[in-house]
C-alpha cells in the first residue's frame, strides 16, 4: 500500500465436488489455500516397482524384455507377441544352458 504497510496476496481455489462422468452436476465451493493439502509420497518408488512386480513378468535371460502378464494382456487387449530385436539370440540360450547345467551339478 501507499503507506509502506504489506498486505499478503489473496487467492481462493475453486473446487468441483462428486463430479463424475455420469453426473455431470457437481457442487461448486471456494476454498482457502490453507484447507488444501496433497499427500506427497503417494507416487513413490515402492509403488511403480510393487504394480511393476505384479502386473509384468520378465524371463531369466540377460537382456529380457518385460512382458505384460498374460490376463492382463487380455483384458486390457494387449499384444503378447515379442518383436524380432527383442527375442533372444541362440547363442544367450546356450550360455544360459551351460550356467543352468554348472549350478546343476554344484547343488
Amino acid at each position: 500500500m501507499r503507506d509502506g504497510t504489506f498486505r499478503p496476496a489473496f487467492c481462493r481455489y475453486r473446487i468441483e465436488l462428486g463430479s463424475t462422468k455420469r453426473n455431470s452436476l457437481a457442487k461448486e465451493q471456494f476454498v482457502e489455500p490453507e484447507t488444501i493439502s496433497r499427500d506427497r509420497n503417494l507416487f513413490n518408488k515402492a509403488l511403480i516397482r510393487a504394480f511393476i512386480k505384479n502386473s509384468c513378468s520378465r524371463e531369466a535371460w540377460t537382456g529380457a524384455p518385460w512382458l505384460v502378464k498374460e490376463r492382463y494382456a487380455k483384458k486390457f487387449r494387449i499384444d503378447m507377441t515379442v518383436p524380432e530385436h527383442l527375442r533372444p539370440k541362440e547363442k544367450v540360450k546356450m550360455v544360459e544352458e551351460k550356467i543352468d547345467r554348472r549350478f546343476k551339478k554344484k547343488v
